[in-house]
């Protein structure tokens, strides 16, 4: 049986590295109406050119949820003109299964067998973009590119890029999100690895 999504308001919770497993995942329009949304998997605009959302929704676990927030206070307070704006958060498990059956490399699709923290909801892709225009800044690649540009620490990219880079992963850092090795805009939250994988439909 899975557990249910619910659409909460922000809830009274600090995060933390151990923060428990809660049983219920925050709408991040409710939560965090100020953080723009862009979620690629509810359209064809993605790296399997079909539309694997029913609904461009963005769930998170509450401690995770609570992170994304003090990130978007964190970059606010440092860069007054900039957002974060999110691409994906939660991932229904059978769609993991969709993905890896088009790209089958686990390097940037999670193996759908062992689950990926998007299915747990504790991990988010994102990027920044100007507060007022809504433009994204330019960044080493798109979203889901899957090359060595994408890792985090690629050399081989534009200073512009490299800077914005930087910045979106010194506040992701400093508010407790782990980065991986190979795509600079996935970082995961509180109870990665450790919250149990869902499948709930968006």
């Amino acid at each position: 049986m899975t557990q249910k999504i619910s659409q909460l308001p922000t809830p009274n919770h600090t995060p933390s590295a151990t923060a428990p497993t809660l049983d219920e995942l925050v709408d991040m329009a409710i939560a965090a109406p100020d953080i723009p949304q862009d979620i690629r998997y509810a359209t064809a605009n993605n790296f399997t050119g079909i539309q694997l959302y029913e609904r461009p929704k963005c769930y998170l676990r509450h401690p995770v949820a609570q992170q994304v927030i003090k990130a978007q206070q964190l970059l606010q307070q440092k860069y007054p003109e900039l957002t974060l704006k999110l691409w994906d958060c939660y991932r229904p498990h059978s769609i993991q299964f969709k993905m890896f059956e088009h790209s089958p490399d686990p390097s940037y699709v999670a193996d759908p067998t062992k689950g990926s923290n998007h299915n747990r909801g504790v991990s988010v892709d994102l990027t920044l973009a100007n507060r007022e225009t809504g433009k994204e800044l330019e960044m080493p690649t798109p979203f889901d590119d899957f090359t060595e540009k994408a890792a985090p620490h690629a050399t081989n990219v534009s200073e512009p890029a490299k800077i914005n880079r930087g910045i979106l992963r010194s506040v992701m850092l400093e508010t407790g999100f782990e980065p991986i090795a190979t795509e600079w805009w996935h970082y995961d939250g509180a109870g990665r690895d450790t919250s149990p994988v869902l499948d709930d439909p968006l």
